[in-house]
C-alpha cells in the first residue's frame, strides 16, 4: 500500500476532525494490534481503512485518549457504521475491558467464512489466517505476502507492538489487513445475504463472539453446541465401526475425523475395540503432524494452541505403547521449545501483563534453585512477588477469606527457607506469609 494512503494519528484534534469524515462512511475496516492482545494484554494500535484506500493508524500506546476525548469510541459503538473485521473476538475483549467499548454493527470476515462452512455440512470449519481467506473467496492474497517476515518479529520480540516510533515495515504491516477487509466482506456479504436463515446465524455468532472473552456464559454455550455435535458424530462412527464399515481414517468424512480429534478421553473408554483401534490412528496422525509443524520453525511454532493439552489428556491413555512413548516425547519437545521462546521473547524487565498465559504457566514452573537462565528467574521472582503481595494484602484483610491449597502452602514454605537461592526481597516476603500462616495453621496445614 502506498505511504501517502497511511495516516499514523496520535494528536486529538486530528483524531477528531477524522472520526467526523469516518462517521459518514456507510462501511470500514477495523483491526488491532497489541501486546498480548485480549483482555489484559494492552491495545497498542487500532487500525481502520475506507474502501477509497486510506488507512488510518490510531496510536493508542500514544495517547489512550484516542478513544474517548478523540471520539474513536464513537465511531466503534455506532449502529450507522458497519465495522468489518477479521476475527474480532480478541480485538472486542482488549476494547470492551480496557475502554469500555462495545463493538456494534459488526461484520466478521472469519465468522462468515465458519458460516458458510457450517450451511455447507462441516460441523467443525477450522478458521483460516485472513491470507488464506483471500485466497479461498478471492483467490489473491498478494497484498499480504510481505508480512511473514513481520510476524516472526514481533513473535520473538514480546513488545513489538510497543515499539516507538512505528518503523515502515509495522506501518505496512499494519496497514495490509484492513486495506484486504472491503474486497472479501463484498464477496462474503453477498453469499451470507443469499439465505435469510445464514444471515440470521451469522449475526447471532458475531454477537456472541463480541462478548466471548468477557462473558462466561457465552463461552459456555459455544462449547455446550460444540460438544452436542461431536457426541452425535461420534455416534455415527461407533455404529459404522460395529457394522464393519470404518476401520481406517480413509473411511471417515472430514466431519468425523475433526470429531475424532475433538473426542475426550473419558468418551473413548464407551466406545468398542473397533472405535478405539480407529481413534487411536487417528491421534498418531495428529501427533505426526504436530511433530512435523515443530521442525519446520521451533521459535515461531504457537504453543497456544490448545496442542499441549490435548496430549496432556491423552498421555495417561495410552500409556506403554509406542503411541504413549511419542506423547511423551513430544510434550518434552513442546516444553523445550517454550522455554527458548520464553528466553527470546521477553527480557527480565519486560512488563508482566505482556506475557503470554501459556507462558507464565512455563515460568511459574521453574525451578529457581536449579535454573541459570536470568530471565527466567526474574520473571520467576517477579511474578513470585507480585502473587504473595496480592496474597498479603488479602490475607491481611480478611483471614478466613483467603484460601490456602496446599501446592502454595509448600511453595512459600519452600522460598522460605535458608537452602532456597530465591532474592533476598522474595526471601522475606515468603517469611513473612509463611509465619502468619504457621502462626494460624500450624508447620502442617492439613487438606
Amino acid at each position: 500500500m502506498a505511504a501517502n494512503n497511511i495516516e499514523v494519528v496520535t494528536r486529538l484534534d486530528m483524531c477528531a476532525e477524522i472520526i467526523s469524515k469516518l462517521m459518514n462512511e456507510s462501511a470500514i475496516a477495523v483491526d488491532a494490534e497489541g501486546v498480548n492482545l485480549g483482555k489484559t494484554g494492552p491495545l497498542t494500535l487500532l487500525q481502520v481503512g475506507t474502501r477509497d484506500g486510506h488507512v488510518y493508524l490510531f496510536d493508542i500506546h500514544v495517547n489512550k485518549a484516542l478513544l474517548g476525548a478523540g471520539y474513536l469510541k464513537d465511531l466503534l459503538e455506532t449502529k450507522n457504521v458497519v465495522k468489518i473485521f477479521h476475527s474480532c473476538r480478541g480485538d472486542s475483549a482488549a476494547l470492551t475491558a480496557q475502554f469500555g467499548v462495545t463493538l456494534d454493527n459488526v461484520f466478521d470476515t472469519q465468522i462468515a467464512h465458519l458460516e458458510i462452512e457450517e450451511s455447507k455440512g462441516k460441523l467443525f470449519p477450522p478458521e483460516l489466517k485472513l491470507a488464506d481467506l483471500c485466497e479461498t473467496y478471492v483467490g489473491d492474497s498478494t497484498a499480504l505476502a510481505s508480512k511473514d517476515d513481520v510476524k516472526k518479529a514481533w513473535m520473538l520480540t514480546a513488545a513489538y507492538w510497543a515499539i516507538r516510533p512505528l518503523t515502515p515495515e509495522m506501518i505496512q504491516y499494519a496497514a495490509a489487513d484492513v486495506s484486504v477487509l472491503f474486497v472479501l466482506y463484498d464477496k462474503l456479504s453477498r453469499l451470507v445475504r443469499e439465505s435469510d436463515d445464514l444471515y440470521k446465524k451469522l449475526l447471532s455468532s458475531v454477537d456472541e463472539a463480541i462478548i466471548r472473552e468477557t462473558d462466561p456464559s457465552a463461552t459456555e454455550r459455544r462449547s455446550d453446541r460444540l460438544k452436542k455435535s461431536v457426541e452425535t458424530v461420534l455416534k455415527q462412527i461407533a455404529e459404522k465401526c460395529q457394522r464393519g464399515e470404518c476401520r481406517n481414517l480413509e473411511d471417515l468424512d472430514e466431519n468425523e475425523v475433526h470429531a475424532m480429534e475433538l473426542c475426550r478421553t473419558d468418551q473413548i473408554i464407551q466406545w468398542s475395540a473397533g472405535f478405539k483401534k480407529l481413534r487411536k490412528k487417528c491421534f498418531e496422525k495428529f501427533v505426526e503432524d504436530t511433530e512435523r509443524k515443530i521442525a519446520e520453525d521451533p521459535l515461531t511454532y504457537d504453543v497456544t494452541k490448545g496442542v499441549f493439552g490435548k496430549l496432556k489428556a491423552n498421555e495417561d491413555l495410552y500409556e506403554g505403547t509406542e503411541l504413549g512413548d511419542k506423547i511423551k516425547r513430544l510434550l518434552t519437545r513442546i516444553g523445550d521449545v517454550q522455554l527458548e521462546q520464553i528466553k527470546q521473547r521477553y527480557a527480565a524487565d519486560t512488563p508482566l501483563e505482556y506475557i503470554r498465559q501459556s507462558d507464565v504457566r512455563v515460568i511459574m514452573r521453574t525451578q529457581i534453585d536449579k535454573e541459570r537462565n536470568d530471565v527466567l528467574r526474574a520473571l520467576f521472582t517477579r511474578f513470585c512477588m507480585r502473587d504473595l503481595q496480592e496474597l498479603k494484602t488479602k490475607y491481611r484483610k480478611n483471614p478466613r477469606g483467603v484460601e490456602i491449597h496446599k501446592s502454595l502452602y509448600h511453595k512459600i514454605r519452600f522460598l522460605a527457607t535458608k537452602s532456597s537461592k530465591c532474592s533476598p526481597e522474595l526471601k522475606r516476603l515468603s517469611k513473612e506469609l509463611w509465619a502468619s500462616f504457621v502462626q494460624r495453621y500450624g508447620r502442617e496445614h492439613n487438606y
